[in-house]
C-alpha cells in the first residue's frame, strides 16, 4: 500500500528534517491525508502535503505558489501534525493550510478546490505581502505512536433510490429470491454486521449523521449499523480501514472508529461558511 509506504518513510526521516514535504496528486490527496494523520498520530514534526489543480508547464500553475507557501509556513512557525497547502482563492495571492484528516477536494480544475469539512484551517500564508495567520491551534498533546497496519477489505456502497436487495449479494455471498421486496435492504444489512462492521455516512458534505432523528435512521440503528458523524464519505472510508487493522475483533474495531484518533472528529461540528 502506498500509503503504508509514505508513513513509515517519514517515520524513518523525520528527525533527520525540521518538517517534510509531500508532492501528491490532487484526486486521492484527501484519502492519503487521513490515512496519515492517523498512521503517524501525535507525530512531532510538520508534515505537509503540496498538490497542483494546474500542471507546473502552464502559466495558470498554481505548483510553485503551493510549495513555497508549505515551505514558509514549517520554515517560519512550530507546527507539528499533519497537513495539506493548496490555494486559497483563484488568484496567486492567499494559501490555506488545513487539517489533512478534515480536507476535501471540491471542484475538478480550480485553484481553490479544497476545503475543510466540519474543521477550521491552520493557517494561511498570504504569498504577496509573504506573512503567515494562524487561525487554530493544532493539538500536539498525544504522544507519537505510530500504527501502519490496514485492513483493506472494505466495501463502498452508495445507497439510492431504486436500490434492490439482491445489489448487497456481493458481500453476502449468498443467493437471494429476486422476488424481495425493497424492505428486505435492512434484514440484509443485519446479517451483513453480523461479520462486519458497518457505517453510515451522509451524501451531504457538511453536517454530520445521526440516527436518532428520524424513524428510518432508528432503524438502521437497530441493524447494527453505526454512524461516520462529521467525517464524509471518504475519511470513513480510509479510518475503517485502519480501525480494522489494529487488530483485535469487530467490537474493537467499531470502539476504535468510534473514537477520536487525531481529531477526524469531534462532538460539534464547525461551521464552515
Amino acid at each position: 500500500e502506498h500509503w503504508q509506504e509514505i508513513a513509515k518513510k517519514i517515520d524513518e526521516e523525520k528527525d533527520e528534517y525540521d518538517g517534510i514535504i509531500i508532492g501528491h496528486g490532487t484526486d486521492t490527496m484527501q484519502y492519503t491525508g487521513q490515512a496519515l494523520s492517523l498512521m503517524l498520530k501525535g507525530i512531532d514534526t510538520g508534515v505537509i502535503l503540496v498538490g497542483s489543480q494546474r500542471s507546473s508547464d502552464r502559466p495558470s500553475s498554481d505548483a510553485a505558489q503551493n510549495l513555497y507557501s508549505a515551505a514558509k509556513f514549517l520554515k517560519d512557525t512550530d507546527f507539528k501534525g499533519i497537513s495539506v497547502c493548496m490555494h486559497s482563492t483563484v488568484d496567486d495571492d492567499l494559501c490555506s493550510l488545513m487539517p489533512a484528516n478534515k480536507i476535501r477536494k471540491m471542484h475538478t480544475s480550480r485553484r481553490d478546490a479544497f476545503e475543510t469539512v466540519n474543521a477550521q484551517r491552520i493557517g494561511s500564508v498570504d504569498y504577496r505581502k509573504d506573512k503567515i495567520e494562524i487561525e487554530s491551534k493544532t493539538d500536539n498533546s498525544k504522544e507519537y505512536d505510530p500504527k501502519f497496519d490496514l485492513d483493506t477489505q472494505i466495501g463502498y456502497i452508495k445507497i439510492r433510490p431504486g436500490m434492490k436487495p439482491e445489489e448487497l449479494d456481493w458481500i453476502k455471498k449468498k443467493e437471494y429470491n429476486k422476488t424481495e421486496h425493497h424492505e428486505e435492504i435492512l434484514e440484509k444489512v443485519e446479517e451483513i454486521t453480523e461479520n462486519a462492521v458497518v457505517v453510515m455516512s451522509s451524501e451531504c458534505i457538511y453536517g454530520r449523521t445521526n440516527m436518532n432523528v428520524y424513524d428510518a435512521g432508528l432503524k438502521i440503528k437497530e441493524t447494527g449499523v453505526i454512524e461516520a458523524k462529521d467525517m464524509h464519505p471518504e475519511l470513513a472510508y480510509v479510518k475503517l480501514m485502519w480501525s480494522l487493522g489494529q487488530g483485535g475483533d469487530l467490537e474493537e474495531a467499531e470502539r476504535i472508529f468510534k473514537s477520536n484518533i487525531a481529531g477526524e472528529t469531534q462532538e460539534r461540528s464547525i461551521y464552515n461558511e
